[in-house]
């Protein structure tokens, strides 16, 4: 978790690499959430670092494969930010944003609130 926070480019990317490896194990996904490492990992969603954007979205996927963390990526504001990547114009980004959106949604509780918050709508439309 601190190693995503550290602001050395090749650091970072190696420590998103670690994240979606150790995610692949629902035990892992669920400690690493609960160990707070979600909110660094969405920050790092913002770089302009292509190879690093791409891991940190599909870490984000295997993360969201778990049913608490689905709530965890919801309520911690996690939506707007992999909406954003859903639209990036890299395909492989784009590709495993979409899939974290199809996992969170898996929940009834989620479509609703995503559905008030216009994330489907803005994907539909953008």
């Amino acid at each position: 978790v601190t190693l995503a926070r550290c602001g050395d480019r090749d650091t970072a990317l190696q420590a998103c690499l670690a994240v979606k490896y150790l995610c692949v194990c629902e035990k892992c996904r669920v400690i690493y959430v609960e160990s707070r490492g979600l909110e660094p990992l969405l920050a790092l969603a913002s770089t302009d670092d292509l190879e690093t954007k791409r891991e940190v979205a599909a870490a984000l996927r295997n993360i969201s494969l778990s049913d608490s963390n689905k709530e965890s990526i919801m309520v911690e504001g996690g939506m707007d930010i992999i909406a954003l990547l859903c639209r990036d114009v890299d395909d492989e980004v784009s590709h495993q944003a979409c899939g974290v959106i199809a996992n969170v949604a898996e929940k009834q509780e989620n479509k609703i609130t995503m559905v008030e918050q216009g994330i489907i709508h803005h994907l539909q439309f953008s």
